[in-house]
């Protein structure tokens, strides 16, 4: 038995797009294309501070250097896994690698000279004081692997 309220299909398609509008169409490609460039930038910062170069890092992690490469211009997305070990071996957080976030418990010579490469890291940051901010590389980073 149909009631007096019985519509149809496309009736009904209507009516729930008018109740529920459409979300704007999602921009997810961009936003992650944008966060691998914003990382990639950090892991350029992060091997300056820490005095290697992407090969050493290619060797560190087995991975081609044009990976490593492309991770660093943000062309190619990240693996967790692998910055896990760049985390272990330099001392910083994954929350820096992709957040920006220094502080936590990130070393604290590595705290200060990031910072210092890179001043709009540290605001708000309580470790980081004028004058702890000073040249050269943190002493503690270890060396990755030859």
């Amino acid at each position: 038995m149909q009631g007096q309220y019985a519509i149809s299909g496309r009736e009904a398609e209507g009516l729930w797009h008018h109740v529920m509008p459409q979300r704007p169409k999602t921009t997810e490609p961009e936003a992650a294309s944008e966060l691998q460039k914003a990382v990639g930038a950090r892991l350029e910062l992060l091997f300056s501070v820490c005095g290697w170069d992407q090969s050493q890092v290619s060797r560190l992690l087995s991975v081609d250097q044009s990976t490593v490469n492309k991770w660093v211009k943000g062309s190619r997305l990240q693996p967790v896994y692998h910055m896990i070990t760049l985390c272990e071996q330099s001392g910083c957080t994954l929350d820096f690698l992709y957040r920006g976030k220094l502080g936590g418990l990130m070393r604290s010579d590595l705290l200060v000279h990031l910072a210092a490469r890179a001043p709009e890291l540290a605001e708000g940051t309580p470790l980081v004081s004028a004058e702890r901010l000073g040249p050269g590389r943190p002493s503690k980073a270890k060396a990755p692997v030859p």
